[in-house]
């Protein structure tokens, strides 16, 4: 049973696919705990991806590494995981390509990135790529079979092609540690824009908050622990690996994470989601957080001069929370939400606005990714947050980013400029909601 674990957590599980476990997973890395990044590492003797992450409790001369994707890319040490993880992804491609019978040469690998991501970020992770693809593919690589996509943009030609989405659409992806906007028209990118205010932002821990003092976890932690009770193995090591998460980790986030991972494979005896949907309190939070989102989206449509779109789409983990404050069959109501939103901020009326929420909402940027038909510019912007036509309202680009105010211009009078912004966005959720009560 031990060589079994071991074989498992640290080279690769036996099967990958069925309903217990199948791509997308979380992103995870194990080492050993004495691991030297100043000697030469190899895959599997020294780190490899934990596909049994939330899964299995891990061996105890390992170490468990997660959000790989926002490390420290300074950090020469977190630069090497990084490297190592998308290695290991290269390799299971590379075999399953000889499994199937492809051709290595004409094998072509798309890899997705935030664009809230800074450039020396962007940039480490597209030299990891490159690196890791020539180490793996060897004399077959030929980088023209490796490009890079905006995560925004992959989602929509998803919805574009299989569910015949037309007219101007927001493409609103929502993973754990940022989210992405695309504005599509005539079936084109037209503008990106991406922001850390994502899944982390509603089940996380702020600033200097912790588990104890997390709501989610003060108001669901009990039920955890009672769906957990019990002497069989499976749930033993499930309570294991939950403990581990609040006493180890110290992770909010990882939490509510495991906690839909229970829900999923629970055979409806564990709802989280539908916890959460009866906690008044905490449904506020979420949609607080979609408001935000529609409030910033409304804001780039009227600087580029747009109209109320027809379709929202969303995609991305994230999303899935979606279903707690709207469980109608359309999304009837987060399309009213996003449609008086839009309305309001870009003065102009609308006859119908549809959302649409995939059930596969993390794997349809792959999907996507496949389908993209070819695109022309794409613009990218950032809504600074200022109040309406004053100094700090400011849609920065390319172009512009060097007129972005500096940490030492955050004056009281400009910080007022971001207060009335705030409260202008709170008095159009206050109308909304008048609207509907």
């Amino acid at each position: 049973v031990l060589n079994e674990a071991a074989f498992e957590q640290e080279i690769i599980p036996h099967t990958i696919g069925d309903n217990d476990l199948s791509f997308p997973l979380r992103t995870a890395l194990v080492e050993n705990k004495d691991i030297d990044y100043n000697q030469e590492r190899e895959l599997f003797k020294h780190l490899n991806n934990f596909f049994l992450y939330e899964k299995q409790s891990i061996q105890s001369h390992l170490e468990l590494v997660t959000a790989l994707k926002w490390s420290n890319y300074s950090n020469s040490e977190d630069k090497k995981r990084v490297e190592s993880y998308i290695e290991f992804l290269l390799t299971i491609v590379f075999y399953k390509v000889l499994l199937s019978n492809g051709k290595l040469d004409r094998t072509k690998i798309t890899w997705f990135y935030p664009i809230s991501m800074t450039s020396f970020q962007q940039g480490v992770i597209e030299a990891s790529w490159v690196k890791a693809y020539k180490k793996v593919f060897g004399e077959f690589a030929d980088l023209n079979n490796l490009t890079k996509m905006a995560e925004s943009i992959a989602p929509f030609f998803y919805y574009h092609n299989k569910k015949s989405v037309l007219g101007l659409s927001v493409s609103i992806d929502i993973g754990g540690g940022s989210s992405d906007i695309s504005i599509f028209d005539n079936g084109h990118a037209k503008t990106i824009s991406s922001f850390r205010f994502s899944g982390d932002s509603i089940y996380g821990d702020g600033y200097g908050g912790s588990p104890s003092v997390n709501g989610y976890v003060k108001a669901f932690k009990e039920d955890a622990l009672a769906y957990l009770n019990g002497n069989d193995f499976e749930k033993k090591e499930k309570l294991k690996i939950l403990n581990n998460i609040l006493e180890t980790r110290g992770s909010s986030s990882d939490f509510s994470s495991y906690l839909f991972s229970l829900e999923k494979n629970s055979k409806g005896l564990f709802d989280y989601t539908g916890l959460i949907r009866d906690e008044m309190n905490l449904k506020l939070n979420i949609l607080l957080f979609y408001s935000a989102i529609g409030f910033y989206v409304s804001k780039i449509l009227k600087a580029d001069g747009y109209e109320v779109p027809r379709n929202f789409l969303f995609s991305g983990t994230g999303a899935k929370s979606l279903r707690i404050i709207d469980s109608s069959a359309n999304l009837t109501h987060i399309s009213n939400l996003m449609k008086y939103m839009a309305e309001k901020v870009l003065e102009k009326r609308a006859q119908t606005v549809v959302s649409l929420l995939s059930e596969i909402p993390k794997e349809i940027t792959c999907k996507g990714g496949l389908l993209r038909s070819s695109n022309g510019q794409v613009s990218t912007k950032f809504w600074l947050g200022g109040s309406e036509n004053s100094d700090w309202d400011l849609i920065l680009d390319a172009s512009s980013f060097s007129e972005a105010p500096k940490f030492n211009e955050c004056s009281s009078s400009n910080l007022n400029l971001i207060i009335d912004t705030v409260e202008e966005f709170y008095s159009i959720l206050d109308d909304y909601f008048k609207t509907i009560n």
